[in-house]
């Protein structure tokens, strides 16, 4: 939508045709394709059963984050490794807001967690262990780029830092739009099959995001239920049709300094595809954050059934590509 709303203020015509939107609609249209219609055979309006999650046991091997690092020389590289800066003052927003939806719900907070516990929701414990991960392999990434990456990589994170401080701080309510409406958008902004050929190579970083999107896909129903169930049908919509400029504005960032941090990098031959993959993600945000939030809107989402196959399907690939098995164990999983 904002950048639909630059194309057209741009007016760049062509035989009397905004070429700008009319790439924009051309794009959108095949995201779209991808994203969406596949998806409209399995919707369902019905209540889902919930926690379908669990927690796991994780660790992050970080002698062998150290030996794989990579300098962030291609859009993709640096995309991925921005978005984990992102994650983990991101993840504190969803535990906020979790916790804050918990106790409001209660007069005694602590018996309202225990209700929580009792019925097995994982959002929050497994977003805590998500923000860990990102955080020390954070750590040991910067340490390995060229000392103006590491700057740049900084200044990324408190910039994140602080401006989710202050959506917190000041607009609550509309924090939680953004997080149930994100978290939706894991579930059906690609398939199992294009995370898998995403994270196609054996680096640490795809390790990391193998495990915790399927994590997300555990729990993306949980965070659209507890705001239904909090909001009311109502408010909860205005809440969800209000927050998409907000949150298409903040996916818009990751994918800028996910640009610069390419520019950075001095691989020019690199600079071409970035602009053009910059570009394509740029109207994917947009197609995302409406699908998700009209999904939100109408309380539609996968039916069981589909969820359940999904998850199967990853977890037999996650075996078979690491041979560590993403089930429920005592053991640690170790990254």
């Amino acid at each position: 939508m904002l950048i639909l709303l630059l194309c057209w203020s741009i007016d760049l015509q062509v035989g009397g045709i905004n070429l700008l939107v009319a790439c924009y609609a051309a794009m959108a249209l095949y995201v779209a394709h991808k994203m969406v219609f596949g998806r409209l055979p399995y919707l369902t309006w019905e209540r889902p059963e919930l926690p379908i999650g669990h927690v796991r046991k994780v660790k992050l091997d970080k002698e062998r984050a150290r030996r794989g690092m990579l300098p962030l020389s291609t859009y993709g590289k640096a995309y991925w490794t921005v978005l984990s800066v992102f994650i983990v003052p991101y993840e504190s927003m969803v535990i906020y807001i979790d916790t804050l939806v918990t106790k409001q719900n209660a007069e005694d907070s602590k018996v309202a967690m225990k209700e929580k516990r009792s019925k097995g929701y994982v959002l929050s414990p497994q977003e805590r262990t998500h923000s860990r991960i990102h955080s020390e392999f954070n750590k040991e990434m910067v340490a390995a780029q060229h000392p103006l990456m590491r700057f740049f990589l900084a200044a990324v994170f408190y910039f994140y830092h602080y401006s989710t401080l202050v959506l917190k701080t000041l607009v609550p309510t509309l924090v939680n739009g953004i997080v149930t409406v994100f978290e939706n958008g894991f579930y059906y902004e690609r398939t199992v099959e294009e995370i898998f050929e995403e994270f196609s190579d054996d680096t640490t970083l795809s390790r990391i995001y193998l495990w915790h999107l399927y994590e997300e896909l555990e729990h993306h129903q949980e965070s659209v239920q507890l705001f239904h169930d909090y909001y009311g049908p109502l408010l909860g919509s205005l809440i969800t049709v209000s927050i998409v400029p907000l949150l298409q504005f903040l996916l818009h960032t990751i994918n800028v300094f996910a640009l610069l941090a390419t520019f950075l990098s001095l691989n020019v031959a690199a600079y071409p595809t970035a602009v053009t993959s910059f570009l394509y993600d740029l109207v994917q945000n947009e197609v995302m954050t409406i699908w998700s939030s009209s999904l939100v809107l109408a309380k539609a989402s996968s039916d069981k059934k589909k969820i359940a196959a999904d998850l199967a399907n990853y977890r037999l690939r996650f075996s078979q590509k690491y041979g560590i098995s993403l089930e429920p164990s005592k053991e640690f999983l170790v990254l």
